[in-house]
């Protein structure tokens, strides 16, 4: 399994924040924009920008579908909230800090079903997002990586990477499997390969739901 892995850059950081520190050398790979940009590009979808100022520059105002100002916000029905969406549709969401994510669809758009997940039998038709920020499941992979490849010795694990994550179901369920990240995120075992995490909207504050190409 391992050897799938890319060759990551290595880089020490140049200021203590944020969990960095100077002293230490990471692995290097991409934020939740940079994440979400290379999809943009690989899908041909062209380019999606930072978003940074998507809430001060007007001319983003145009592809908005949801925000959380009252009379725009998203349908508090989830199984509706997909059906509006569409893959590739993003979200900048603050919980409490600045995110990004892209809609993906349902677990039932890519065949499971309540036999294979009975858990999660009645958020089949929840939406899916996939980013790149914080998990401790993927955390202890990178951690594995370091222990056992010698070009990585003395790195420092980042503390996530690539993930797809669920939204709407209550943390409740995840907690009960035991795969907790500081109260914001629970996780379940798709399969014995395959994670999932849910991604706590209830700690959403301020959001905007965008789509690039609206025709």
């Amino acid at each position: 399994m391992l050897a799938s892995y890319p060759e990551y850059r290595q880089m020490k950081a140049w200021v203590t924040d944020g969990g960095y520190s100077v002293d230490k050398t990471y692995l290097v790979g991409l934020d939740c924009s940079g994440f979400t940009n290379y999809l943009y590009e690989k899908a041909g979808l062209g380019e999606l920008g930072n978003l940074r100022d998507v809430f001060s520059n007007p001319a983003h105002r145009e592809h908005f579908l949801y925000t959380h100002k009252e009379g725009q916000n998203l349908p508090a029905d989830w199984e509706e909230a997909a059906r509006s969406l569409r893959v590739g549709d993003v979200v900048v969401a603050f919980h409490p800090a600045r995110h990004l994510m892209m809609y993906i669809g349902t677990l039932a758009d890519y065949g499971f079903t309540a036999e294979e997940l009975p858990l999660l039998a009645d958020y089949l038709h929840y939406p899916l997002v996939i980013h790149s920020g914080s998990n401790p499941l993927v955390k202890e992979r990178f951690a594995n990586l370091i222990r056992t490849t010698e070009r990585y010795k003395g790195c420092t694990p980042p503390d996530g990477g690539t993930q797809v994550s669920i939204l709407g179901v209550p943390t409740s369920l995840g907690e009960e499997m035991g795969l907790a990240n500081g109260g914001m995120q629970y996780g379940f075992w798709l399969d014995e390969n395959t994670s999932m995490t849910i991604f706590n909207w209830d700690t959403v504050g301020v959001y905007v739901w965008y789509r690039k190409n609206l025709e």
